[in-house]
Formats: C-alpha cells, structure tokens, sequence
C-alpha cells in the first residue's frame, strides 16, 4: 500500500492539472465544465472577462450604422487600414 502522506500539495497540485489536461484531452471541455459545480465556479469567477471579450468582438456602433447605410456586399475600406 502506497503512503500518501509524503505527498505534498505541490505534487498534488501538479498532478491534479495533469490529470485534467488529460481530461481535456480526451473528453473535451464541455465534459469537464458538466462536472459538479465547475461550471458556475468558472462562470462566476471570470464573467466580467468574458462579457469584455465578447464586447471587444463586437462591431462599433458607427461600423453597425455604416453597414447598414452600404449596399450589400460592399465592404468598409476603413477595416483594410492599417
């Protein structure tokens, strides 16, 4: 029988993100985040960071309004700029 009492935090720790890796790897994120509450942990702790990533991916108003002012399939030159 192994003793596990000379294993450390950090070795739990790094052995722990091995084996979600390896997770990940073969399962994929969407079956990690169904596990228990790590869904809503991750939600609550990074939502700001998602909402200003997903506000960043976001067209400006002005480019919305010129869009619509354009014939279709006339593409803004301003987004070619450099």
């Amino acid at each position: 029988m192994t003793d596990y009492s000379k294993m450390t935090n950090a070795d739990f720790d790094r052995i722990l993100i091995e084996v979600i890796e390896d997770a990940i790897h073969e399962y994929g994120w969407h079956h990690l985040l169904s596990i228990g509450d790590i869904y809503s942990t991750l939600v609550e702790e990074f939502h700001n960071a998602v909402l200003d990533k997903w506000e960043i991916s976001q067209p400006l108003a002005e480019e919305e309004d010129d869009a619509e002012e354009r014939p279709e399939g006339e593409e803004d030159a301003t987004r070619n700029r450099l």
